[in-house]
């Protein structure tokens, strides 16, 4: 498995000395660790901003096309698709704000499955006619559903009457709902979010 793109300045990266080489616009230099088979390969692309590219695919440094090398050649070739699959992630995007870095990473990885099985589902023959609406939410609520029913069945005497009843309602298919759930969401008092 290799890895190519771009990545910002940092403290392990010794970008003072690429900025004290004073390469001309459009001038790149490579930074070899051959014991780590890493590579940065710095690009001057405007006056006063370098963009580095990290490879570990490519060990030799050669201009391809004018002044852009075979990792820059390989990081643009290769860039559409990782754009477009963030544009996917963006367009159903899980995230919440956080500062806990483990829950930073889940809704990345959640993103990531639904759209890794949004593709593969679409992919197949005969599913095509199902939008990406319908089938995030009945992902959705197959993954909460035995967490719903566990909690309707194990905490039954401690949920509020509108959880029991919205549970029931989504999860359970016995019975019906004492209240319908547009009359639920429609108080006007403020209360604590049940769903």
């Amino acid at each position: 498995m290799h890895l190519v793109g771009t990545i910002r300045p940092k403290p392990y990266l010794p970008v003072s000395s690429i900025v004290d080489l004073k390469l001309g616009l459009k001038e790149s230099v490579a930074v070899f660790n051959h014991i780590d088979k890493v590579n940065v390969v710095y690009k001057k692309v405007k006056p006063s901003k370098h963009v580095a590219v990290l490879t570990t695919l490519h060990n030799t440094f050669t201009y391809v096309e004018n002044t852009k090398t075979e990792a820059h050649m390989f990081y643009n070739a290769s860039k559409g698709g990782v754009d477009a699959f963030d544009m996917m992630c963006a367009a159903s995007a899980t995230n919440r704000k956080t500062r806990r870095w483990p829950m930073v990473v889940f809704y990345g990885l959640l993103n990531l499955v639904m759209n890794n099985a949004w593709i593969i589902y679409s992919s197949r023959d005969g599913h095509s006619h199902r939008n990406r609406i319908d089938f995030t939410t009945a992902m959705a609520f197959a993954m909460v559903k035995p967490y719903a029913v566990h909690r309707y069945e194990t905490h039954h005497h401690y949920l509020s009457w509108n959880l029991k009843s919205l549970l029931k309602t989504m999860y359970i298919g016995q019975g019906d709902a004492v209240e319908p759930l547009p009359a639920l969401m429609s108080t006007k008092k403020r209360q604590r979010c049940y769903l």
